[in-house]
C-alpha cells in the first residue's frame, strides 16, 4: 500500500513523463549499485581463489580464476557508464531548477 501512495505522489509531482523518467533513473541506479557490489565481490574473490588453486597445485583452475577476474574487470569497465548517486542527485536538482523556472515564466 505505501508503494502505491509513493507512485501516485510521484505521478502527481512529476506528471506521467517525469514519473517514467524518475523511475527509470531510480531503477538504473539500484541496478548499477547491485552490479558494482557483485563485481567488487567477484574481483576480490577471483585472485583469492586463484591463489588457493596454486597452493593446491591446480594450475588449470588457477588460470581459470585469473582469466575470469580479468574478464570481470573488462565487463565492469564497459558498464561504468551507469549513473552514480551524485549524478542522479545532480539531475534531480537540475529538474527542480527547471520546474521553478517554468513556474516563474508562467506567472509572467
Amino acid at each position: 500500500m505505501p508503494l502505491l501512495g509513493f507512485i501516485l505522489f510521484t505521478v502527481a509531482s512529476y506528471g506521467l513523463k517525469g514519473t517514467a523518467e524518475y523511475f527509470a533513473i531510480l531503477i538504473g541506479g539500484l541496478l548499477g549499485a547491485a552490479f558494482r557490489l557483485v563485481l567488487a565481490v567477484a574481483l576480490f574473490a577471483s585472485p583469492i581463489m586463484a591463489f588457493i588453486c596454486v597452493m593446491r597445485n591446480e594450475c588449470a583452475n588457477a588460470a581459470f580464476w585469473l582469466v575470469s577476474g580479468v574478464v570481470l574487470y573488462v565487463v565492469g569497465q564497459a558498464f561504468k557508464t551507469v549513473p552514480t548517486a551524485e549524478e542522479l542527485q545532480q539531475k534531480e536538482l537540475e529538474r527542480e531548477r527547471k520546474r521553478i523556472e517554468d513556474e516563474a515564466q508562467m506567472e509572467k
